[in-house]
């Protein structure tokens, strides 16, 4: 129930010689420390809740960070039975208030558990006092639950609680909006929210909200200053003579204010503020789930979206920050980003222009570096036939025609009639030349204009 805890201790006294000693560790296996021994004896001197500050130098809780060291008595009749002691982190003092609470109220539980075990020897008179404040506790949280709606079950607590406390006046506020709204008045089925009265009270609830701590009014002899300004102009104004106001939390964060007014003979006595405390404290959860539980719905909604919005540009919740980072980023990422999607089928390309590309003589086919579906440029080389035995035949023809040329000099140089014939048949050869050379440029079959490969691979060939 608190969080931030290194280590605790429950210190308990033995029956024979009523010496304390540790009965209980927190974690297990772990031994007390001198720092909390210290707040222990002083919980024990002061018969009080203590809270002590410390700086670490190498805990293993949190090293090099400030601590604090709480600490709270478990008596019972005026007789001292036992001690808690915690270490816990830093946190602001009306936590630490509220972690003192927690502990009064846990100290409560074992000082009925002393009174069943019989381990305590209390007076009868104050074994009856203490039931019957469990029971008026009982009958009271009772009250609050006997109701389906949350302003039935308010007015007939403030109502049973002013009966039972012989107060003039119970009021029960709630915080909103960073101060305490007036909720519920006792003996009071209506009441104006505006009116001077409620005003005053609601002012009374802020002042104790703002100092984290039950104020009273007027103060007890011996007790701690408080700021009691509004209190005192309430109780000038309205003629109320002792005003004790109480707060309520729910988790780490108080909800609420319990503000009781009797008259100026019956003032509030620590027995009657320690009993408002408790009964805060168990009570004022319940009323505040029941008044969230009672919204409508477009309330409860806009409450829900208003706290996570809180989390999100508030400290802590980094898990929450990094979700929701992370999703902004995916919806940006998906509504901006552009790219290539690939889908396979079958497909067939209709051109509006068609050229057959075919072979200018029968050859084999020595490359084709393009396939159906490649984009090609205009002189783009689509294929290139096997020109070996044309060169070779060309090699031949060039020979031949060199011999020729010789013999036909040599026929000219004798004025023999040799001559023309060589002549004819070197006109032959440089023919076959020619038509050698043309074959041999109508090799390479290029594209004759910018478009696309539809039908036709030769890769494999």
């Amino acid at each position: 129930m608190i969080p931030g805890v290194g280590r605790g201790v429950v210190a308990a006294a033995a029956p024979a010689t009523g010496r304390l000693a540790p009965a209980a560790f927190w974690p297990d296996g772990t031994r007390t420390t001198a720092r909390l021994a210290e707040a222990a004896e002083r919980a024990l001197a002061e018969r009080r809740g203590i809270v002590l500050k410390r700086e670490t130098g190498g805990d293993h809780s949190s090293p090099g960070r400030e601590r604090y060291d709480v600490a709270y008595p478990i008596q019972a009749g005026g007789k001292i039975y036992g001690v808690v002691a915690l270490d816990i982190a830093p946190r602001p003092k009306p936590e630490l208030e509220a972690v003192l609470r927690q502990l009064q109220w846990g100290a409560g539980w074992l000082e009925v558990l002393v009174h069943r075990l019989g381990a305590a020897r209390l007076e009868p008179g104050s074994l009856e006092a203490a039931k019957q404040r469990l029971q008026v506790v009982l009958d009271l949280v009772a009250s609050t639950l006997g109701h389906e709606r949350f302003y039935g079950a308010a007015t007939a607590f403030v109502t049973t609680l002013a009966n039972r406390l012989g107060c003039d006046r119970v009021s029960l506020g709630f915080l909103k909006g960073g101060r305490v709204r007036v909720r519920a008045v006792s003996h009071s089925a209506h009441f104006g929210k505006q009116t001077n009265l409620v005003r005053a009270i609601g002012t009374a609830m802020d002042e104790a909200l703002d100092q984290g701590a039950t104020v009273i009014y007027p103060p007890q002899p011996g007790g701690e200053a408080r700021v009691t300004r509004a209190h005192a102009a309430l109780a000038r104004q309205h003629d109320a003579g002792a005003i004790c106001t109480v707060l309520f939390a729910e988790g780490r964060r108080f909800a609420g204010a319990l503000t009781l007014e009797r008259p100026v003979d019956r003032p509030f006595d620590p027995a009657t503020v320690e009993f408002c405390e408790a009964l805060a404290a168990v009570a004022g959860p319940v009323l505040e789930v029941q008044r969230r539980d009672d919204r409508w719905l477009v309330v409860k909604a806009a409450e829900a979206a208003r706290l996570q919005l809180g989390h999100l540009i508030g400290p802590r919740h980094m898990a929450l920050k990094l979700s929701v980072v992370g999703l902004a980023a995916a919806v940006t990422l998906l509504a901006l980003a552009k790219g290539d999607y690939r889908v396979s089928a079958r497909t067939v390309m209709e051109a509006r222009t068609r050229l057959a590309a075919v072979a200018p003589f029968n050859g084999y086919i020595k490359e084709a570096p393009v396939r159906a579906g490649s984009v090609v440029r205009e002189k783009q080389l689509l294929a290139a036939l096997d020109d070996r035995e044309l060169r070779l035949e060309r090699l031949k023809w060039l020979s031949q025609a060199e011999q020729l040329v010789k013999q036909r000099d040599q026929a000219l140089a004798k004025r023999d009639a040799a001559a023309q014939i060589a002549g004819a048949q070197i006109d032959q050869a440089r023919a076959q030349l020619a038509l050698l050379d043309d074959q041999l440029s109508r090799t390479r079959v290029v594209s004759p204009f910018d478009g696309s490969i539809v039908t036709g691979d030769l890769a494999g060939c």
